[in-house]
């Protein structure tokens, strides 16, 4: 019941926090209505250790980075710090409460190369139902994902624009590294990114729902992916059942 109360006090509340040192101590706004009370800490050091150890071995400099999505930029901003004057980050995030956010720390940060995109990514292009979560909105979800157990219900539904990667790959640069936390959307996301895997063949971080394990490894393994347990980096232990969080490497 307390959780539930300071959950819903928290909703609108955007905190300015500070990246870790390694990453220039930047400014960087977060909600705790985006990833959970526990951006009321008043450190992000520990928030989550997978997506810096990531950024620190696999983002180089002059890379270009796709987000999918973003939700508060934990991983895109210390990309763009990573990727330099050189290189750029690309954000997809459908939720214009979040995206905002994104905004307001890429302005904070104007030396930083990042692009945001109120964009869900699918197999195809059009209009889809997206299901805002009662509980952090990191766990919004497209209604034909089905979504997780940690959403506490809906909130509400509204339309999004989505497309496929594929389709943008003539528009914008091609990734060196790819993201995706969709909350179970991967298989669509993968359906639509064939293209990329094909001819941009970016390393990949993924969270992948159990029930879509089959078909998201099938695919990587199809082109020419090596598959590790990212949450066992910076030991590259490659995957012998599924997991909750991928590393795909290619070839």
């Amino acid at each position: 019941m307390l959780r539930t109360l300071l959950e819903k006090w928290s909703r609108g509340v955007v905190l300015k926090k500070n990246l870790p040192a390694e990453f220039g101590s930047r400014p960087i706004f977060v909600s705790p209505e985006g990833g959970g009370l526990r951006y009321w800490k008043p450190s992000l050091e520990t928030i989550d250790p997978m997506l810096t150890q990531a950024v620190r071995q696999f983002v180089q400099p002059g890379d270009t980075v796709w987000d999918i999505g973003g939700n508060l930029g934990f991983f895109a901003f210390p990309a763009a710090a990573k990727v330099g004057s050189n290189g750029q980050v690309i954000v997809f995030e459908p939720d214009l409460f979040l995206a905002h956010i994104l905004r307001k720390t890429a302005d904070a940060n104007p030396d930083l190369n990042v692009n945001i995109l109120a964009l869900a990514a699918s197999d195809r292009q059009g209009i889809a139902r997206f299901n805002i979560a009662e509980r952090a909105r990191s766990t919004n979800f497209l209604a034909d994902a089905g979504g997780s157990t940690q959403t506490g219900g809906v909130r509400r539904t509204i339309l999004v624009p989505t497309v496929p990667l594929d389709s943008l790959i003539s528009q914008i640069p091609s990734p060196n590294f790819v993201k995706i936390d969709v909350e179970g959307a991967e298989n669509l996301v993968f359906e639509g990114m064939k293209r990329v895997l094909r001819e941009a063949r970016p390393t990949i971080l993924c969270e992948v729902f159990n029930a879509n394990w089959e078909a998201v490894s099938t695919n990587l393994l199809a082109h020419g992916y090596r598959i590790f347990d990212a949450s066992r980096l910076p030991e590259m232990a490659e995957a012998k059942a599924p997991i909750e969080n991928l590393l795909a490497i290619p070839v």
